[in-house]
């Protein structure tokens, strides 16, 4: 038996969001409280995994926006051959799989759908990485299994090229 077939909607399309937990009291916060007036206001863009049919609950979600990335926070392997000032990035601001359905896959499915749409900006506005703020240990683990970067200074913070991420998920 197979589980149920799933689609992107933006925030705005209003899916419930009231049974939404993935553990994190920030990021349960974040998407009910915030996500939908960030969203409109541009300051991110938030998207939120369905089932195809039925009710519209939120299954997980993510936040993206534009950022820039100093030089000297990344990894020395990700420096070569850039510039000595801060490079445009794409900010994955949140990431979050409700409980009931985290070690199905979602994570997963949630990030290459992210990538997608990264891949997508940088036709027509440049950034050279992808970033994220990984919340907690087991999160960066989930970032590092996909080809993202530890900042420098031991944050949470991982980066990966778009390139390289290109590759990795738009065949």
């Amino acid at each position: 038996m197979t589980g149920p077939k799933w689609k992107f909607v933006p925030i705005t399309e209003k899916p419930n969001l009231e049974a939404f937990d993935c553990g994190i009291p920030e990021l349960n916060d974040y998407l009910k409280k915030y996500a939908g007036q960030n969203h409109r206001k541009g300051l991110g863009s938030t998207y939120v995994l369905i089932p195809a049919d039925g009710e519209p609950f939120a299954a997980g979600y993510y936040t993206l926006s534009m950022a820039q990335v100093e030089l000297g926070s990344l990894a020395e392997s990700q420096r070569k051959n850039l510039p000595k000032y801060p490079v445009p990035a794409v900010r994955l601001g949140r990431l979050a799989v409700d409980r009931k359905w985290q070690g199905t896959g979602l994570g997963e499915i949630l990030l290459v759908d992210a990538i997608h749409r990264a891949v997508a900006a940088v036709q027509s506005v440049a950034a050279k990485f992808m970033i994220v703020d990984a919340k907690n240990k087991k999160a960066e683990e989930f970032y590092l299994r996909y080809g993202f970067h530890p900042f420098e200074g031991g944050s949470h913070s991982l980066a990966a090229a778009i390139d390289t991420l290109k590759e990795l998920f738009t065949k």
